[in-house]
Formats: structure tokens, C-alpha cells, sequence
């Protein structure tokens, strides 16, 4: 991969980086909006506890994608960027723009849910989910 398209792919990485903390300090600055003695009715705290839990899942989910993005930082630098991590293929530059912290092509990520998605329906089968 050229030098040009490795500082388009660190320069999307390290802005998605900054929004999702951004987006991190609005959270925590919502999380005080709500005290225990402001819910009147268990409506109130029901809806409290869901938006709570969809704040931790969000969080979760963000950090997650928080280490997916320093990796991918990590590969530019190491220059491994661009590469498939399972067939050693470059990755489409197209799906690089819409995912620049992509460890794998179009082909294997296809592979890869489709076999999270057979193991799923095994448990099921067999009773373990």
C-alpha cells in the first residue's frame, strides 16, 4: 500500500478515535442527569435501568472499537496495514474507507460469519444456548 492511501487510512483511524471520545464525555456528562430521588414511579426507574444498560452496551461496544482502531494504528506503523490476516491478500481499499480497522478481506469476514453463524445454530440445536 503507497504512502498516500496509509495516511488517508491513519488520519480516518485517529478521527474516529478523538468522535469516540468526544462522544465518551457527553455520555459521562449525561450520566449525572438522573438521581434516585428524581424517579417518582417504577416507570421512571425502569426506564433509568434501560437506558443505563444501553449506555454500558454502547460503552463496551466503543471500547472494543477503541483497541480494534489502535491496532489498526499499530499495523500502519508496523506495516502490516492492508493485509488480510487470514489468506494474506490486500484488502479492498474501498472496504478500508468504510472499516480502516478491518483485520480481514470481504471473502474472509464472509467466511468468518458464516461460521459464527453455523455455531450458533448448533447450540440451538443441541441445547446449549
Amino acid at each position: 500500500m503507497d504512502a498516500r492511501h496509509l495516511q488517508e487510512f491513519r488520519t480516518l483511524l485517529v478521527e474516529r478515535r478523538k468522535q469516540i471520545f468526544v462522544k465518551a464525555k457527553e455520555a459521562k456528562k449525561g450520566e449525572d442527569g438522573v438521581s434516585p430521588d428524581d424517579l417518582l414511579d417504577s416507570m421512571d426507574l425502569a426506564t433509568s435501568v434501560t437506558t443505563q444498560s444501553l449506555n454500558m452496551q454502547f460503552q463496551d461496544r466503543e471500547r472494543g472499537l477503541l483497541l480494534e482502531i489502535d491496532e489498526a494504528l499499530r499495523r500502519i506503523e508496523s506495516g502490516e496495514f492492508g493485509v488480510c490476516e487470514e489468506c494474506d491478500e490486500e484488502i479492498g481499499v474501498g472496504r478500508l474507507r468504510a472499516q480502516p480497522w478491518t483485520r480481514l478481506c470481504v471473502r474472509c469476514k464472509e467466511d468468518e460469519e458464516q461460521n459464527q453463524k453455523t455455531a450458533r445454530i448448533q447450540e440451538i440445536e443441541w441445547g446449549l444456548a
